[in-house]
């Protein structure tokens, strides 16, 4: 049993560190390529004599919050349309990527751009999870619209500056949050493997360090292919990842047969080198050397005092209270250190506890004895869920918070809604008065700018729908003049910070810079006024108060996902390498085990009562740190996300792992 525990924690540490290189490298590999095929979908505007192809414009969109970039296309001469697109797109023809077909639960943006013509290819999109829209006006561009340019190809050696839902998320980041939450668990799960071996006389020569070192190559070369198996087969099959709902693109990572072998072989040299330190720094370390109860990491007062005084400090910080960032960090850093010595004092205490009320309980007062001495692994534990669980809860709270500016836009999206619907275009002056007859002068506002304010124009219609009583000045005034008593549209507009209004029947000298559509009617409304002026003016931008910035809310969200996924991962390495330590722990301590060794059953008793208490100890002291490290970090940010569930996750996950491990620790067992 011992060699078959020892295999599956070696396999199992190769397979983790096989995951380990495999995502680091698919994050490398698929950034590549998305920057490849933004590259090759980048318009090269004309230059010199070479001739123009198409003129080109971009406006941008949103659904759910998300912003994308929604491209005019006027195809001139000869030459082949962008790629995704099987042919140039007909007047009045929309063609849309598949994710926002999918994202698309109305059908309104089926039809919004014009008439359906089909699904852009991948060849077409940055991957398979990115918003995206080609059409083509039904009318000529205005020759004199700077927001049309002319281009001679596709493909430029540095991306264009897309308005896009696929973000890019930097791979070096990726693979740093990779290696720190699911590196140090694959180490343990090495340290473990190698000190499940025997290590008999015989066993000590070179020969069975040799021969141990074959096994643990051959057991960790298992894992890693098979985990390498399993991720190779979702890069190039293109897998949605739970969480996020990333969506793989098949294909995204090479290398073939040479990479496979090199992360195979890598990890499984890794884990052996990882597995045989004990054996390496066995001459360094007193023969014989055990455990003591009262050993200073278990006894010393000064880890509880630091935390008691760091404790103290994120008490301060969670009720707003102003901290410079050094004392917030350091106070952060404390608790994360001596968390593992708070962690296994409290087993101590628990066992000192158990021991002294068992009474004639055999399994307890031999379980006692474990925790007293044999503790280690719960402050081992402690230290890799606590930089999991607090590193991904402090990383989460800080891209989530919102700025002043993204606060205003939630408060304005609060407010206003979509009372007021905003219209911008390079060729608004153009088109405003369809979109005036389309609309009805009462419900449509021009937005100019005027000794350095803004200023509302419109007919007197629509100054109307200001206000109860409302008059028609034809010079700049106060809506508040304007207006006894303001409406939803006029309060709205005072929350816009739109002050000032005037009656005119068209844009004066200082030119137009919006068109605002009063919207009665809420998202049914909005949706309406969208189709109207996708059908009405090139290029437009439809948007709702505040969407730049709510936009960055929305992405910094999408953000958040991936470090949710990262951080479970993270979690289940953590709870299955820490139950595993822990079980290995007890089978070494037999002589603690000897007074309740008669049966596997009660082996499994005596495991039971040191596992679990001891690893729910380590897990509810780390989990306590961490959301006091988010209601700190939310005190000094005033906003911020607490990732509960996630934090919450932690607890049940260790119970069926040191369930599991106890069930283990009973089949090595030899009961007299």
């Amino acid at each position: 049993m011992s060699l078959i525990v020892r295999s599956a924690a070696v396999a199992l540490a190769g397979a983790v560190a096989s995951l380990v290189g495999w995502l680091v490298v698919g994050g490398y590999d698929v950034d590549a390529a998305r920057q490849e095929r933004l590259s090759q979908r980048s318009p090269v505007m004309v230059s010199g004599a070479a001739p123009a192809i198409a003129r080109y414009g971009e406006s941008g969109d949103v659904l759910d919050g998300r912003q994308f970039s929604v491209v005019g296309l006027v195809p001139l001469a000869g030459g082949s349309p962008p790629p995704g697109l099987s042919r140039w797109p007909e007047p009045g023809e929309a063609w849309l990527s598949p994710a926002l077909l999918a994202a698309d639960r109305t059908g309104d943006l089926r039809s919004r751009y014009g008439r359906f013509a089909g699904a852009i290819g991948p060849a077409g999109l940055a991957d398979l999870n990115e918003f995206f829209v080609y059409y083509r006006p039904v009318g000529p561009p205005v020759a004199a619209a700077e927001s049309w340019r002319p281009v001679s190809a596709w493909g430029r050696s540095h991306p264009f500056a897309w308005v896009s839902s696929a973000r890019n998320r930097s791979p070096e980041v990726f693979a740093g949050f990779v290696v720190g939450l699911a590196g140090p668990p694959a180490v343990l799960l090495a340290r473990v493997a190698g000190r499940t071996r025997r290590r008999r006389p015989r066993e000590r020569t070179p020969a069975g360090l040799a021969r141990w070192l074959i096994e643990t190559l051959v057991a960790a070369a298992v894992g890693a292919a098979t985990a390498g198996a399993l991720a190779r087969w979702a890069l190039e099959t293109g897998v949605t990842l739970p969480i996020t709902g990333f969506r793989l693109t098949a294909g995204d990572v090479g290398g073939g047969l040479e990479r496979f072998v090199a992360l195979v072989a890598g990890a499984a040299v890794g884990v052996a080198v990882a597995a045989s330190i004990p054996d390496l720094t066995a001459h360094r370390r007193p023969a014989g050397r055990t455990l003591r109860a009262g050993g200073p990491s278990a006894e010393s007062a000064w880890p509880r005092r630091l935390a008691a005084g760091a404790v103290i400090v994120a008490i301060l910080a969670a009720t707003g209270l102003p901290l410079d960032g050094w004392v917030l960090g350091g106070a952060g850093l404390v608790l994360l250190v001596t968390a593992p010595f708070v962690a296994r004092r409290g087993a101590v205490a628990f066992g000192r506890r158990l021991g002294a009320s068992a009474g004639g309980h055999e399994h307890r007062a031999a379980a006692a004895r474990w925790l007293r001495t044999g503790s280690a692994p719960v402050a081992r534990f402690a230290a890799l869920l606590g930089l999991v669980l607090v590193g991904s809860t402090v990383v989460l709270c800080t891209v989530t918070r919102t700025g002043a500016e993204e606060a205003r836009a939630l408060h304005l999206r609060a407010t206003v809604g979509a009372r007021i619907v905003q219209i911008t275009s390079g060729e608004l002056a153009a088109g405003r008065a369809r979109l005036v007859e389309r609309f009805g002068a009462g419900r449509v506002l021009g937005v100019t700018t005027r000794d350095g304010g803004v200023v509302v124009t419109g007919a007197c219609a629509a100054l109307a729908q200001l206000g109860s009583g409302a008059t028609c000045p034809s010079a700049p005034t106060p809506i508040n003049r304007i207006t006894i008593r303001p409406s939803e549209f006029g309060r709205a507009l005072l929350t816009l910070g739109i002050v000032r209004a005037r009656s005119a029947g068209a844009p004066g000298p200082d030119g137009l810079r919006a068109l605002l559509v009063l919207n009665p009617d809420g998202a049914s409304g909005y949706r309406a006024i969208a189709r109207s002026a996708y059908a009405l003016v090139a290029l437009p931008e439809v948007s709702l108060p505040g969407q730049e910035w709510l936009g960055a809310v929305r992405e910094s969200h999408d953000d958040a996902g991936w470090v949710r996924l990262l951080a479970m991962i993270g979690i289940v390495i953590v709870v299955v390498a820490g139950a595993l330590d822990a079980a290995v722990s007890c089978t070494r301590h037999r002589r603690s085990f000897d007074a309740a060794a008669g049966s596997r059953r009660a082996t499994l008793a005596v495991a039971a009562w040191a596992m679990l208490p001891a690893l729910m100890i380590a897990c509810g002291i780390v989990t306590a740190v961490a959301y006091g490290a988010a209601l700190a970090l939310r005190g000094q940010y005033g906003s911020g996300e607490i990732p509960a569930t996630l934090l919450t996750s932690a607890l049940p996950l260790t119970i069926v792992a040191a369930a599991a491990g106890s069930l283990l620790c009973a089949a090595m067992s030899r009961p007299a």
